[in-house]
């Protein structure tokens, strides 16, 4: 296998969790460090592997180099050992996700790519074999979204435009199966008219997207986002492969995000959502109404209760707030990420105090105050109503809040008109229609 100096350029979930937990982190981010210990307590993670900072920043200073591709190599044939499935192959076909992670956590800031290693005919086999031939053509409408806006740099705003033109506003779902596969190659075809050639060899296509998953960590949203946080500039990014599970396949799979602590006020129990029919993205963007973790339990009451024991494990593990993400294919749970969840002020006081009251955590009220130190400095407090006098104001709009209490400011829909107007000293409120990292 090939080496850096800090040692192999990629580690399989199973080869990681041997790390010290430190040495982990840093060579693999928060993401490819927690599959690795998730993998190591026998939770159902999909196998995969992670491409360690140490590549990344190697590929940053000068550019890729043929050992990564190797390293790469190696990677794909331990998860196709392990599902007996093969890259690029239509007659056992494995398709993979290639995802960053940080070693210090910086959530949407980096890129993704989902269903890495789609051809037209993967999309006829994914079809064949699971009896559901739109899901074979939906995989790959959603993976030439993907690689066109993260890999080929497409606003995407253009390439949702392009793809409403040839599948229509509900994603093809109202097209006859029989006309994906000709909305596919006429979405391609205009792509490739807009300069965004999306190879047909899948082995380019998973070198292309780890190359856009590592130059993500100099995108100018990371750079804005490690300024903020103070975060260092010369850490990298770890990029994790990791076999496809596939939540749209059909109304017994679904994905979603759930919290074993609600993250604005602390209540203890499962609080997220959840889309039936869906990937990762669709939950997180803001693009599809998502229902409520607690309708988990009358729809899968199966899944529900595999959560909920993954769910105490993992807030054991962390001893803390756990954030997770799950995908249920065709019945079968599997988990793809979990990390400490960010949460308002309020909720960190409540999380403290209740998780250093419980003997179940190993926290004391000295580390309870360690943690939410700066937050007592200048506690968090209830908003309180405003008088408006006696005629009501006109709601223009609603949506929702992306932090807790009242801000008031002039609305602005534009990312830079809303920077200037900040830098002018503006009291400003940015709304956007959809979530989006930028």
């Amino acid at each position: 296998m090939s080496q850096t100096g800090d040692g192999p350029l990629q580690y399989s979930f199973s080869e990681a969790a041997a790390l010290d937990d430190t040495r982990r982190v840093v060579l693999l981010g928060g993401k490819g460090s927690a599959l690795a210990r998730m993998t190591a307590m026998a939770l159902p993670v999909p196998p995969g592997f992670t491409l360690t900072t140490a590549a990344c920043r190697r590929v940053l200073d000068g550019g890729w180099f043929p050992a990564l591709d190797e390293a790469i190599a190696d990677g794909i044939a331990s998860i196709e050992s392990s599902l007996r499935r093969r890259f690029g192959d239509p007659t056992a076909p494995l398709l993979v996700s290639v995802r960053s992670g940080a070693p210090v956590s910086m959530p949407g800031m980096m890129d993704t790519v989902l269903n890495t290693g789609m051809t037209d005919e993967i999309a006829v086999a994914l079809g064949r074999l699971t009896g559901d031939e739109r899901f074979g053509w939906d995989t790959a409408r959603r993976f030439l979204q993907s690689y066109a806006t993260v890999v080929s740099g497409a606003a995407a705003v253009d390439v949702a435009r392009w793809a409403e033109e040839c599948f229509g506003a509900d994603d093809g779902r109202d097209l006859e199966v029989e006309e994906l596969p000709s909305a596919v190659a006429h979405f391609r075809a205009m792509l490739s008219r807009g300069g965004l050639d999306v190879p047909s060899d899948p082995a380019t296509q998973l070198r292309e997207t780890v190359g856009a998953v590592f130059n993500s960590w100099d995108s100018e949203r990371a750079k804005v986002y490690r300024r903020v946080e103070g975060i260092e500039a010369e850490l990298g990014t770890a990029a994790t492969v990791q076999a496809m599970t596939f939540g749209h396949l059909g109304t017994a799979s679904g994905t979603g995000v759930a919290f074993t602590r609600d993250p604005s006020t602390g209540a203890p129990g499962l609080v997220g959502d959840f889309l039936v029919g869906a990937q990762g993205e669709d939950v997180v963007a803001g693009t599809h109404a998502t229902l409520p973790i607690s309708e988990l339990r009358a729809l899968w009451p199966d899944i529900a209760a595999q959560l909920d024991d993954a769910a105490d494990i993992l807030e054991q593990d962390l001893q803390d707030l756990a954030d997770i993400e799950f995908t249920v294919e065709d019945g079968v749970f599997w988990l793809l990420q979990v990390r400490r969840g960010k949460r308002s002020p309020r909720a960190a006081l409540r999380i403290a105090i209740d998780l250093a009251n419980d003997s179940a955590f190993a926290l004391d009220r000295a580390g309870a105050l360690d943690r939410v130190g700066p937050i007592l400095d200048d506690p968090p407090t209830e908003s309180t109503p405003v008088n408006v006098g006696a005629q009501e104001p006109a709601v223009i709009a609603s949506g929702l809040p992306a932090s807790p209490g009242r801000a008031v400011g002039k609305l602005c829909t534009d990312i830079d008109d809303t920077i200037a107007r900040a830098a002018r000293g503006e009291s400003v409120i940015l709304v956007r229609r959809e979530t989006s990292p930028s």
